[in-house]
């Protein structure tokens, strides 16, 4: 054990400075040397997730929930996993799934989060406009400096008819130029 925990101190070292491969080695070396080392499962997960290694990230983060099925922040990951998975067109039908299976106990956890509200929107636009609508609401979409999002609140509004001509207006210049923005940026 502390063999493992001169590992993480190292780990930890190395993934403060940004050395994700020399972090990564070390957490998994500290986590063979102790398999139920939380932290050292936790750091892992974060590098993953630095190399875009969603698949990586996700086991080590379900490994822990295994140990500590509460884990907030790690429950509160794996749901933005899986909203990325489905953004990215990976498992959609799996990552929806779990995404939704996990959306009760994150939205318990983290009531405004703005990020999970607008995850969760996403989540519903195909299925459920009003339930869509109101997340986008929670979210506080209409101050959003994504395109996307501001732009997917706007139409829902106009789909269900809860418009307001002005303020819509007002919404979708914003949201042209914010992709005008990202077009050249």
């Amino acid at each position: 054990k502390i063999k493992a925990e001169a590992y993480f101190i190292h780990a930890k070292i190395s993934h403060v400075q940004g050395n994700f491969s020399e972090a990564l080695g070390n957490y998994q070396l500290a986590s063979k040397l102790s398999p139920d080392f939380l932290p050292a499962l936790f750091g892992l997960g974060q590098c993953f997730l630095a190399r875009d290694d969603l698949d990586g990230a996700s086991l080590m983060f379900e490994k822990i929930l295994e140990i500590e099925p509460l884990c907030s922040e790690v429950l509160r990951l794996m749901f933005l996993i899986h909203c990325s998975k489905l953004s990215k067109g990976i498992s959609v039908n799996e990552s929806s799934s779990k995404a939704l299976n996990l959306l009760p106990t994150v939205l318990k956890l983290f009531p405004q989060d703005p990020l999970i509200q607008t995850c969760a929107a996403v989540l519903y636009e195909s299925g459920n406009h009003p339930k869509a609508l109101e997340f986008y609401s929670n979210a506080n979409a209409e101050n959003s400096e994504n395109f996307a999002v501001l732009n997917n609140f706007v139409v829902l509004k106009q789909n269900l008819k809860k418009t307001d001509e002005e303020l819509d207006l007002k919404l979708l210049q914003k949201a042209r130029s914010l992709n005008s923005d990202e077009t050249l940026s």
